[in-house]
């Protein structure tokens, strides 16, 4: 799979991720300085990369529609460690096949896995 690993994610995921063979597109390497949460989401589009994220303002499905996307991956804020968040991210790729992430808002969380 491709990802588009966000800043405010763990950056332990990112080199996790490329252990298992995914591509990864992480936000901090790509950009080098801030960026907009629309440059963002418009990468992740263009790149046809799911968005792995804890930016609550992607959950606006208004300003970020979902159905032009290969799937938003939001991580509930929550005092996770990065072992923790890394852990969560894993479970639920493992879970969920690509098919079942495209144009879908998937929330995660230590209670569970939430899909919209």
């Amino acid at each position: 799979m491709k990802f588009l690993v966000d800043a405010n994610v763990s950056h332990d995921l990112v080199s996790r991720l490329r252990s298992l063979h995914h591509e990864v597109i992480d936000v901090v390497e790509k950009f080098r300085s801030k960026v907009s949460d629309k440059v963002i989401f418009d990468t992740a589009v263009a790149e046809k990369a799911l968005l792995i994220t804890r930016d609550q303002d992607f959950t606006n499905t208004i300003r970020y529609p979902i159905n032009v996307t290969e799937g938003i991956l939001f991580i509930r804020q929550g005092n996770l460690k990065a072992e923790e968040e890394i852990d969560l991210v894993l479970k639920a790729i493992e879970r969920l096949r690509p098919d079942d992430l495209r144009s879908k808002l998937v929330t995660i969380s230590r209670t569970g896995i939430r899909m919209l």
